[in-house]
């Protein structure tokens, strides 16, 4: 399970400062991955936070495509972070960037730099054309994925390659859409639910004894429970849509 460091979300969707990563606690809880980037605005104070040794994921700048831009931003976010792994953020570029933008990221891999590569909101259009140009394929794909949007077949596609999914917006970032005739979902079954599927997921609290619930979970739902909550799906996202991305 990681910890997701964006601090509050404002009303279009864009990262702003609160007040604190909340790294402290979710170290006291045991988490040890922390996920940031630098529209997250804090990658300073994430790096500032995180004494002793970590995975650390940050994400290369939305229009910061080819060979030495990957570069220059990476140095860039690694004089404040020791990162672990390194992420495209969306899928933005232009098609023909893509070979040249992917090649950095393998270069950093080959040289040691970095354990892990990967990309975000990689749709599986867009993960066919980045396999179909690389030497070596992604380690991970992070994408919005919760129980009220389940994204069964890209899952399963990166499942298919040996790609991990990672999850944000786990929880519906504790504002799930209503069910009617329905009671609340928690968050734990939330979360079980993602579990049961080999997804790891992003989340976040300002509460200890929250995190620390979180990080003690394990799967636990049957394949009958899994197909009943298959009618939750309702494509409901909190992000826009990278199916409307990367004119690929």
């Amino acid at each position: 399970m990681i910890f997701g460091t964006v601090e509050k979300w404002g009303d279009d969707g864009h990262a702003l400062k609160g007040k604190g990563t909340g790294i402290e606690d979710a170290i006291k809880a045991g988490f040890d991955t922390f996920d940031t980037a630098p529209v997250y605005l804090n990658e300073k104070e994430v790096g500032n936070d995180l004494e002793g040794i970590f995975q650390v994921q940050s994400k290369l700048d939305y229009f910061k495509w080819g060979y030495e831009n990957v570069i220059e931003e990476f140095e860039k976010s690694s004089e404040h972070l020791s990162i672990t792994t390194y992420l495209i953020h969306w899928p933005v570029l232009p098609l023909k960037e893509l070979k040249e933008t992917w090649r950095a990221f393998e270069h950093l891999k080959n040289e040691g730099q970095v354990e892990k590569i990967g990309v975000c909101n990689f749709t599986i259009k867009h993960l066919h054309k980045l396999l179909d140009i690389c030497e070596t394929p992604p380690d991970i794909n992070q994408f919005e994925l919760n129980i009220f949007c389940q994204n069964d077949e890209l899952v399963n596609e990166c499942n298919r390659h040996n790609i991990e999914v990672q999850s944000y917006s786990s929880i519906c970032r504790g504002n799930p859409p209503s069910l009617p005739g329905e009671t609340s979902i928690s968050s734990g079954v939330m979360l079980d639910w993602l579990l049961s599927k080999g997804v790891n997921p992003i989340v976040r609290s300002t509460k200890i004894n929250r995190l620390q619930e979180m990080i003690k979970l394990e799967s636990g739902l049957t394949e009958r429970s899994l197909d009943h909550y298959k009618e939750y799906d309702r494509q409901f996202r909190r992000c826009p849509d990278p199916n409307t991305m990367g004119d690929w």
